[in-house]
């Protein structure tokens, strides 16, 4: 009798803009205020307008900029309209 050979599983690429936020390696804060946010997904992330992140508090525009390196660095190509600056909302 032949030994059965033992069958690897396929190997399954997860889309970047299907990664949960959490495996993104963000700083805390900027992880935290996300997920208070209701974001937890990078397609969600991908969905909002640069507006949204100006109502979040504490999420200014260096959180802003470290938030699209951070998603550069993972292959995540972020919307055009997230090059120009954060404008607050009172």
């Amino acid at each position: 009798m032949s030994k059965a050979r033992r069958r690897r599983p396929p190997i399954i690429e997860v889309k970047p803009q299907d990664r949960a936020i959490a495996e993104l390696d963000l700083p805390v804060r900027i992880a935290n205020a996300l997920e208070k946010h209701h974001i937890l997904y990078v397609d969600q992330l991908l969905q909002q307008k640069p507006s949204f992140f100006g109502t979040i508090p504490n999420f200014g525009d260096s959180a802003f900029r470290e938030l699209k390196q951070t998603l550069s660095r993972h292959g995540v190509d972020y919307p055009a309209n997230w090059r120009r600056k954060l404008r607050r909302r009172a």
